[in-house]
């Protein structure tokens, strides 16, 4: 299981993450490419955007559940996920 406490530091603030046991094995960055990239100095891999709307979550969560060490972890309050730009406000609102 992954924990929060060992987060890689290129982790943008959310819920998905990646922490120090990534085997760097690219599963998640073929996944979700836009999700999650490499950091070629620690060879090893990090969230570098959020998701925000569902078919972005189902990725990430696709990929999260395709690791093979267990490192990407969804940690409460899921409030993370609500959207804060206008836009993203608005294609979410359009989407349900």
């Amino acid at each position: 299981m992954a924990d929060i406490d060992d987060k890689t530091e290129k982790n943008v603030p959310g819920k998905f993450y990646v922490d120090c046991n990534c085997i760097d094995c690219d599963l998640c960055r073929e996944t979700a490419p836009d999700f999650f990239a490499r950091d070629d100095d620690e060879g090893l891999s990090y969230v570098c955007k959020q998701p925000v709307t569902d078919e972005e979550v189902a990725l990430c969560t696709e990929a999260m559940e395709g690791c093979p060490v267990t490192i990407r972890f969804l940690d409460p309050p899921l409030h993370e996920f609500v959207p804060t730009e206008e836009a993203d406000i608005e294609l979410l609102a359009k989407t349900q």
